[in-house]
């Protein structure tokens, strides 16, 4: 597919390997403008979902705190269940620290040791190797394109363009609510001339 011809559009191609890889469209003016909306966008749902995340962990911290008080202090090591009408509350059992074992085996080890140890079994120890090394194709899924979008303006800086942008919001609705009034006046005295 063609690329679009624009003097607000350039292209820069990337190889890898001696491959095209990557292309990179750097835009500006009103092309640039409508991703320029779309970044803010996000990242006014950004902080939402910051905002929202932090408040649903207080919930849950408070919910916790609420249905630990149900319960005796050594239920505790069981999972304890408030159910009302409207919700059901699991509140998982307590694991206390400790450890575990886990058993692995080193395989690779053992025949590194068999091969500096033994060194008549090296050809024995090849073709063993070879014997059970198995190389099998995995079926690989097909992707959809994943969109990552990174801010590259600061904070602080969004924070007041954000601020001037409610500010210009805030003066313009108050100019033509003003500006209705005097269109009620000069309608007034047109009526009685």
């Amino acid at each position: 597919m063609p690329r679009i011809k624009s003097s607000e559009i350039e292209y820069k191609e990337k190889k890898v390997k001696g491959l095209l890889d990557t292309v990179t469209a750097t835009l500006s003016g009103s092309q640039s403008a409508v991703f320029t909306k779309l970044g803010r966008r996000y990242k006014k749902i950004d902080n939402l979902i910051k905002k929202l995340q932090e408040a649903r962990e207080k919930m849950n911290e408070d919910v916790k705190v609420k249905v630990e008080a149900l319960f005796e202090v050594e239920d505790a090591l069981l999972t304890r269940v408030v159910d009302t009408v409207s919700i059901t509350a699991n509140l998982s059992k307590r694991t206390p620290a400790g450890t575990k074992e886990v058993t692995k085996f080193d395989a690779e080890g053992m025949i590194e040791e068999m091969y500096e140890t033994m060194p008549e079994l090296h050809d024995k120890l090849d073709e063993l190797m070879k014997r059970y090394k198995k190389v099998t194709e995995v079926p690989v899924p097909e992707r959809s394109p994943a969109l990552r979008v990174k801010f590259k303006e600061s904070e602080d800086s969004n924070d007041v363009l954000g601020m001037i942008e409610e500010y210009a919001e805030l003066s313009a609705k108050r100019i033509m609510n003003g500006l209705k009034g005097f269109d009620t006046k000069i309608a007034d005295i047109k009526s009685r001339m």
